[in-house]
């Protein structure tokens, strides 16, 4: 897993001045984790957006919210949770 880490920080050291690069190294990321990669998804989204690409970089902007959203348990919806000392609401998954 420490592979994958490096790769990723790798990746994101391109974000800003090499768009290209940064897109090529994320993907083989994505291509590798298709289901967990949430950064992963959400840095490409970046990467797409600072090139003007809307509609791709909406895509994996959506594609990373579903994964996030389809991580919680099914009963964590609109449901009081405690942990931590912390209660949080969920009202609008």
């Amino acid at each position: 897993m420490d592979g994958v880490f490096n790769e990723y920080w790798e990746a994101i050291d391109f974000l800003g001045y090499d768009e290209k690069e940064c897109q090529k190294r994320l993907d083989k990321i994505i291509m590798e984790f298709p289901e967990s990669h949430l950064d992963a998804y959400n840095h490409i989204s970046i990467s797409y957006r600072n090139q003007g690409k809307t509609k791709k970089s909406f895509q994996y902007a959506l594609t990373s919210y579903l994964l996030g959203k389809n991580a919680f348990p099914k009963e964590f919806k609109k449901k009081r949770m405690k942990y931590a000392g912390l209660i949080w609401t969920i009202d609008h998954f």
